[in-house]
């Protein structure tokens, strides 16, 4: 079972919810230039934590206490951290924000003062 969970939240770690948070914030005209500028930023944000994690294993094998054989649970353990941090904010964001704008909603007076 926990397989599912975990090929769902890495899928949409960093293929799903990369896409569509940028495709609404880019300014660009038209869906090819946006998943254009999509695609470049992604590449510059991935190749960044690509390094990153190249510099950290190489830490690691320099310490003597990284082998191979380990490498598949740190995969597994940074890439559920990640996804699990981002479900966090996004979930945390949106109960935040969703009560807030339905209280404002109903306030009538701040809503009239908000029209004129």
């Amino acid at each position: 079972m926990w397989y599912v969970y975990y090929w769902t939240s890495f899928v949409a770690t960093y293929l799903i919810f990369p896409v569509m948070s940028k495709y609404v914030k880019i300014p660009d005209f038209g869906p090819i230039a946006k998943f254009k500028r999509i695609g470049w930023e992604n590449l510059i944000l991935f190749s960044v934590g690509g390094a990153v994690l190249l510099i950290g294993m190489i830490a690691l094998l320099a310490t003597g206490t990284f082998t191979f054989q380990r490498l598949f649970g740190i995969a597994m353990f940074i890439s559920n951290l990640f996804s699990l941090t981002l479900i966090m904010i996004f979930l945390g964001y949106g109960l935040a924000t969703v009560p807030k704008k339905i209280w404002r909603r109903g306030n009538l007076e701040l809503t009239l003062r908000r029209l004129k």
